[in-house]
């Protein structure tokens, strides 16, 4: 008799474990389901959207700092003006057209006959 009870219980937490493991691999499935048909290709798309986007505003900076290269390096040149300015980035009427705010640039002059001098502390 003992024996029987013995075959029983073990079957029934058998059959409980068996069912508790498909409720649970159901609802797992449709848990992978959603992620793998509408989260994974958006993730996928966002980041492939991201590198563009990154790739894009990379290049409009390279092209950008190319062509403030290029004018200050025809800006340091004698007797020339660009766009406007002149050597210390001002307009014909005096006015600060400079494209970088709160960085002066010298004109040709000064930047030929005044070197650059380290900072020094002054002492009274």
């Amino acid at each position: 008799m003992r024996l029987i009870i013995w075959i029983i219980a073990v079957s029934a937490l058998g059959a409980l474990y068996i069912g508790a493991m498909a409720v649970f691999f159901f609802a797992i499935q449709w848990v992978l389901l959603v992620f793998f048909a509408i989260i994974w290709p958006l993730y996928i798309i966002a980041n492939i959207l991201h590198i563009t986007c990154v790739f894009i505003e990379c290049i409009f900076m390279l092209v950008v700092k190319g062509i403030k290269a290029v004018g200050r390096f025809f800006c340091f040149t004698p007797g020339r003006t660009r766009c406007g300015l002149d050597c210390a980035g001002k307009g014909a009427e005096g006015e600060d057209k400079n494209i970088n705010q709160g960085m002066e640039l010298p004109t040709y002059e000064q930047a030929v006959r005044q070197p650059q001098r380290a900072h020094t502390i002054s002492r009274p």
